[in-house]
């Protein structure tokens, strides 16, 4: 996914940001793992941080990364058309209902999955 903030807005926002939570770029160049020169860089519009940068910024000053990329993000979720994606999950085959829960468990992190659809499709030879 490429970050969709518009040009010079991002080093306006990240410091503006990093001063808000009382962060120096030294600060914020430990917390994140990116050396104070780069931040600086960044702040002053003259580069252009990959997404893994914006993550790691983002994850340093505990804000969503959407937030410091400038991504819009819809927050109204369509609950019918989930409720209807369910229905339809109930005439799907067994293995595919597993495959889909295990997805879901690793997206949610409830657990460490172990793939449980394998073993499944093993012990009953499909």
């Amino acid at each position: 996914m490429a970050n969709q903030f518009e040009e010079g807005n991002f080093g306006d926002k990240l410091k503006s940001l990093r001063v808000k939570k009382g962060l120096t770029k030294r600060d914020l160049a430990t917390l994140s793992g990116i050396s104070n020169v780069q931040i600086n860089r960044y702040e002053n519009n003259t580069a252009k941080p990959s997404d893994l940068v914006i993550n790691k910024l983002s994850a340093a000053l505990n804000i969503p990364f959407e937030e410091l990329a400038g991504i819009s993000v819809n927050t109204k979720f369509d609950f019918a058309g989930f409720e209807s994606s369910l229905e339809k999950l109930k005439e799907m085959p067994t293995y595919d209902k597993i495959i889909i829960k295990e997805v879901i468990d690793r997206f949610i992190g409830i657990k460490k999955v172990e793939s449980v659809a394998i073993k499944w499709k093993m012990e009953t030879n499909l």
